[in-house]
């Protein structure tokens, strides 16, 4: 494959050639097969039913032979119902599609050890609606979609859901990079385009490629980790490249919040202690973190933060944990009802100074509480770097059952 050489923003050279606009990719992610996924939520009405919407979704993969399984889905258990979208290699190591239930089989070898393009396209024919699968840049089967639905399921990379939205299904093992989905069908010039300048920037036009107006989000898979209002966001986070935006910091302290040195008076009165007589709460001066210890009988007891979120919004939670002398605490997010809390998200035991994270919609209430605790009596854990935004545009990936490592120098050329 011709790899293009210029990193121009499409510009012309100087012999009249356009150059293709690239990026910089050095990154991938690695799935072991058994409950690695990163989930991008259910949020494109156009996947639920191939036969009756256009649309492109691509990947980068490489697996190893007998590595079977999804590389991306929107897709449940039944073979005959469920399979709306989904690409996925199967025993004989071929490629295989489904759209609208309706099987697709490459009959190419993707399973092999090196690097593979997939592109699953949903066009409309004169009124009838197909599929084509393309490998490599080269249409290998086309066939009229199928009438299955799904739009009750989450699209996840790695995986398919199973029998609801919450368990998993037919799991990849191996690596799978720069994965993008469009409200379009692109045409054969632009899915050749993209295998062939393979670090192709998919949010300007060049050499071919002319969608970048329809293009509904990409996830370059441990690169481009910068939002496009300038927050870094790393593990376990996938941002979408394409659009990406935070609000602003919702865990405040008075004029300070509690991102970085959150308060250098100490002040932790912006949290409420569940029980004065079994934590203590303070500030710890080495880290400028919020330390929560246990009493003999102080497990489970929580300390709470406040914040004012919108019904119906995703928002992004994110802590360190940055000291301690107890192996295990929490991070979680919910709401209290008499006296009850019930927890829409929650970070289990970070693990040393890694941020941790998780993305959430705010319940059907307009306040939420950040609860922090340790899990053991007489242990102290230290929490910095709390932080709640709101996602104002974008939709970002969670990599789940995964860790930072799992983001590997292993990349498609």
């Amino acid at each position: 494959m011709q790899l293009g050489v210029s990193a121009s923003l499409g510009a012309t050279a100087t012999s009249g050639v356009e150059q293709p606009s690239l990026v910089t990719n050095a990154k991938s992610i690695a799935f072991d097969g058994t409950d690695d996924h990163v989930n991008l939520g259910n949020n494109w009405s156009f996947l639920d039913d191939p036969d009756a919407n256009e649309f492109t979704i691509v990947a980068w993969f490489k697996g190893a032979s007998g590595a079977d399984g999804t590389i991306f889905g929107k897709a449940g258990a039944d073979v005959n119902t469920e399979r709306a979208v989904q690409f996925f290699t199967d025993g004989n190591d071929f490629g295989y599609g489904r759209l609208g239930n309706t099987h697709l089989s490459t009959g190419v070898t993707v399973a092999d050890g090196t690097w593979h393009h997939a592109a699953l396209v949903s066009w409309n024919d004169g009124g009838t609606y197909k599929g084509t699968v393309y490998i490599d840049g080269v249409a290998r089967v086309t066939a009229s979609t199928g009438s299955g639905t799904q739009a009750d399921k989450d699209f996840l990379i790695g995986a398919r859901r199973n029998t609801n939205n919450t368990d998993l299904g037919y799991l990849f093992t191996g690596n799978i990079d720069e994965v993008g989905i469009w409200n379009s069908a692109l045409t054969a010039t632009e899915i050749k385009a993209i295998y062939d300048n393979v670090r192709l920037d998919f949010t300007k036009n060049s050499v071919g490629y002319a969608s970048s107006s329809s293009l509904a989000g990409w996830w370059r898979m441990g690169d481009g980790t910068t939002t496009s209002d300038s927050t870094t966001l790393s593990f376990p986070f996938v941002i979408d490249s394409k659009t990406t935006t935070l609000g602003p910091e919702l865990v405040v302290d008075g004029s300070s919040n509690w991102v970085g040195n959150f308060d250098v008076s100490g002040d932790v009165s912006s949290w409420t202690n569940q029980d004065d007589t079994k934590i203590t709460l303070s500030h710890d001066s080495g880290t400028s973190g919020l330390k929560i210890e246990a009493e003999s009988d102080g497990k489970d007891i929580y300390a709470y933060f406040t914040a004012t979120v919108e019904v119906g919004e995703k928002y992004r939670i994110t802590a360190d944990r940055v000291g301690g002398n107890g192996t295990t605490g929490a991070i979680r997010v919910g709401r209290t009802v008499g006296g009850t809390q019930y927890w829409n998200q929650y970070i289990s035991n970070p693990v040393g100074d890694e941020e941790e994270g998780t993305v959430f919609t705010a319940a059907v209430n307009t306040t939420c509480i950040i609860a922090l605790k340790t899990n053991a009596n007489s242990t102290y854990i230290i929490f910095n770097n709390i932080s709640l935004k709101k996602i104002t545009a974008g939709n970002i990936g969670i990599m789940t059952n995964m860790v930072s490592g799992d983001i590997e120098s292993d990349v498609p050329s």
